[in-house]
């Protein structure tokens, strides 16, 4: 029979051929943003491109990877160079659920677990930072972060410890011979009334106090009764100046309200291509109106510089009120001599209000009032009841309309002063809602290539430390964090956690499993036999019980295992031990295994069985009975095995594909 030991050796040299998967080249990482900074000297006019400096290493290395993979970028020089120093890029399909592996673009095999989980291996000497890359999801709604790592221990790792469980019966029945030892706020649009649209102070308005009012008619000659006319001039003027105020601070409504619409569409557009893109859809850059946040801002500090001209105007008014009041009461005086010169009275006795600015007003409004108050206005001798009635009725009919706008703005503007406190209250508001805005629209143009959105996000693990004997279990989570998420459907969930495993490729290296061994092995069973024509009796075997057929646990080494994940015949090493504790065996050997389910191997075996103890002799020595037989158990090493075992790492229920 063939010497063992030359059988191992050959065994050894055979599998010991060169592997070229261990041999591979180890390029530099590509590094995103540069790449990107050199494909950007041929496509100076993407939006991504303008805006290269402020990418992140993530954003730059997204659209290099769309760019990359669509003429004629990717007949670049620096999409050449990112195909070769991609790396490991993990993609997974929000839309699908189906996760995808390569390195440097080619495929990379992925394992899963019955949850859908993928784990990929990566070998320690080349540990380049890997790439998450979620696609079919819209950088408009969602943002892309790692998620917390934990690490738990290799899966088969609990496999052997059940393994070891197993064979523990044939372990202790050996342990006198063996010893074994062993991881916006939508701005809300600003809601502004349209200024004096509405207004019947303005209806009312419209054609009085014009510039040019026409002086008093000519007095006929100098009655007897002689009353001075009314000075209108200073009155009229200074109630034309707020009638034009308030028709300036009309148009800068109408200007604001414009500029507010507009920023309402544009966001309303935004939203419109943010759910398109939720819904799978083609996203171009021109459905990404940018807001005209300077005009906005002029549209505000042209309405507030009129409204603060409206309101100097207006605030001497309210400390004058007495004296207007007082003016007003003259005004709609009964002809009658007394009492209107009693009002009169009234009124030039009324202090100074206001400021420089109603002085003239004041001056001419007190001025009328004395010439009401005029001695011969009281005389019946000089002026009868009808020239008392002309002459009241005369400053009623030159005046009145103008005090009356003086002394009843509050109540006739109130739409106007509504208008103006709503414009000053939503103006951080809405400037604010255009800036982000203007924030969305110009993160969601770092995102496209070629006019189109670019649908995919990417989140990176620089150099995840992989011990050999733990799988880590990461997360990529995606959330939608639009500030517009509730005028959106979303096509996933508010947060999203995908979970992915990452092992280091020495856990590969080790399986266990349960076989069949056939040996030429036979138990032996030794009794007292006649001999023939003599009353003598001698030891002999009675009967010899097959090993064959006999289970085994073994422990498999795969020094020479693709770091690629990819199912393959391929060379092991076996390590067994018996699982029948009367009949201790240890079994060492190459084997060779298809596709990590079945192996098939042969070696050495060791294993106990009986035989004669020294000095007796079988078919010689004399024994009157059986009890006079005397054996010892011994291990054989002088047998080869060859085994049919199942790869219970292959075959766990923890691995769906």
């Amino acid at each position: 029979m063939t010497d063992p030991k030359v059988f191992l050796l050959a065994a050894a040299a055979l599998v010991a051929w060169p592997n070229t998967s261990w041999a591979r080249p180890r390029p530099a990482a590509a590094d995103g943003a540069a790449l990107l900074s050199d494909l950007c000297a041929a496509h100076a006019g993407e939006p991504v491109c303008v805006a290269r400096q402020t990418l992140t290493p993530d954003e730059a290395w997204a659209v290099m990877d769309h760019a990359c993979r669509s003429k004629p970028a990717a007949e670049h020089v620096a999409c050449n160079k990112f195909r070769t120093g991609n790396g490991p890029v993990l993609r997974h399909n929000l839309r699908t659920g189906a996760w995808t592996a390569e390195w440097d673009w080619g495929e990379y095999g992925l394992e899963f677990d019955v949850a859908g989980v993928p784990t990929m291996r990566l070998k320690a000497s080349d540990a380049r930072p890997l790439k998450i890359l979620v696609s079919e999801v819209s950088p408009l709604t969602y943002s892309a972060t790692p998620g917390v790592p934990k690490e738990d221990d290799l899966p088969v790792m609990a496999g052997l410890k059940t393994f070891l469980a197993l064979a523990g019966t044939g372990i202790q029945a050996a342990i006198q011979t063996l010893t074994y030892s062993a991881i916006e706020p939508a701005p809300s649009q600003l809601d502004l009334d349209w200024l004096l649209k509405d207004s019947t102070a303005l209806k009312q308005m419209k054609g009085i106090g014009k510039p040019g009012t026409p002086a008093p008619p000519t007095p006929p000659p100098p009655p007897p009764c002689i009353i001075a006319g009314p000075n209108v001039v200073p009155a009229a003027e200074y109630s034309t100046a707020r009638k034009q105020t308030l028709a300036e601070l009309a148009a800068k409504t109408t200007a604001l309200h414009a500029q507010v619409d507009d920023l309402a569409k544009k966001r309303a557009a935004f939203i419109e291509s943010a759910q398109t893109a939720e819904d799978g859809g083609v996203v171009v850059v021109s459905a990404l109106p940018v807001p005209n946040t300077a005009q906005l801002l002029q549209a505000f500090d042209d309405f507030e510089r009129t409204a603060t001209a409206l309101s100097a105007k207006t605030a001497p008014l309210t400390s004058c009120m007495a004296f207007l009041d007082a003016y007003g009461l003259l005004l709609g005086a009964p002809p009658d001599a007394a009492v209107i010169r009693a009002l009169a009275g009234r009124v030039t006795s009324q202090s100074d209000c206001g400021d420089y600015t109603t002085k003239a007003l004041i001056d001419s409004l007190r001025d009328n009032a004395r010439a009401l108050a005029d001695p011969d206005l009281a005389d019946a001798n000089v002026c009868s009841a009808g020239d008392v009635k002309k002459a009241i009725e005369l400053h009623r009919d030159a005046t009145k309309p103008f005090v009356d706008r003086l002394t009843g703005w509050e109540k006739n503007e109130e739409k106007v002063w509504a208008a103006i406190d709503k414009a000053r209250e939503s103006r951080a508001e809405v400037l604010a809602g255009a800036r982000l805005l203007g924030v969305e629209v110009e993160d969601a143009k770092r995102h496209t290539w070629a006019g189109v959105l670019v649908r995919q996000l990417v989140v990176t693990r620089q150099n995840p430390k992989l011990p050999w004997n733990k799988v880590q279990t990461h997360e990529v989570v995606l959330k939608a964090d639009s500030p517009y998420v509730k005028q959106i459907a979303l096509a996933k969930g508010g947060e999203e956690r995908r979970a992915y495993k990452l092992e280091s490729a020495a856990n590969h290296l080790l399986g266990y499993g349960v076989g069949v061994v056939f040996t030429t092995l036979q138990e032996p069973t030794f009794g007292a036999v006649a001999r023939p024509g003599s009353t003598d009796k001698v030891i002999a075997k009675t009967s010899l019980e097959p090993r064959a057929g006999a289970l085994a646990g073994f422990v498999t080494v795969r020094p020479f295992s693709s770091y690629r994940n990819t199912r393959r015949t391929q060379l092991t090493f076996d390590l067994g031990v018996g699982l029948n504790a009367d009949h201790p065996a240890f079994f060492i050997g190459p084997s060779l295994e298809f596709g990590r389910i079945a192996r098939l191997g042969v070696g050495w075996a060791l294993q106990r069985t009986t035989r004669l103890a020294p000095g007796q002799t079988e078919d010689v020595t004399v024994v009157a009975s059986v009890d006079d037989i005397r054996t010892e158990k011994y291990f054989n090493k002088d047998r080869l095995y060859l085994t049919f075992s199942l790869a219970f790492d292959g075959l766990s229920l923890f691995n769906a594909k």
